[in-house]
């Protein structure tokens, strides 16, 4: 095969696998795909990690980054997800460590739901114990 011929070929390649609905052959992340409550209900805020949701429920469909200058905040993902009761959005936010803080599997219907979030961690002993004290 001629140099020419095999970028030709390439060319083609791409741009089928650009202009397909699955992009380049997996799954088209937008497109609501079903997750079993049991996999939901494995991401503990607090606990799972960014690896570890990225395993069980693949990439996401929206990545937030919603830090700014002044003070770092959550890596938020976004997955459409659908179930007997329709469609669905799994929100979930992950702390600079790439720890869960929050997820939350919201209806489309309500546009509401309840979260999971981490607990706080525990309040510092030493000096703030001592200041109590003495007040």
């Amino acid at each position: 095969m001629t140099a020419k011929r095999f970028w030709s070929l390439a060319a083609v390649a791409l741009v089928s696998a650009a202009l397909s609905p699955t992009g380049f052959g997996g799954p088209d992340p937008g497109q609501p795909r079903v997750f079993s409550p049991a996999i939901l209900a494995r991401i503990t805020p607090g606990r799972t990690t960014r690896a570890e949701v990225e395993k069980l429920l693949g990439m996401p469909w929206r990545t937030i980054f919603a830090d700014d200058q002044d003070e770092p905040g959550p890596t938020i993902w976004e997955y459409r997800g659908r179930d007997a009761n329709g469609t669905y959005l799994v929100h979930i936010e992950l702390d600079g460590h790439g720890r869960t803080t929050l997820f939350a599997k919201i209806p489309d219907a309500t546009g509401e739901a309840a979260a999971r979030v981490a607990a706080p961690p525990p309040a510092a002993s030493g000096k703030n114990r001592s200041a109590a004290k003495a007040n």
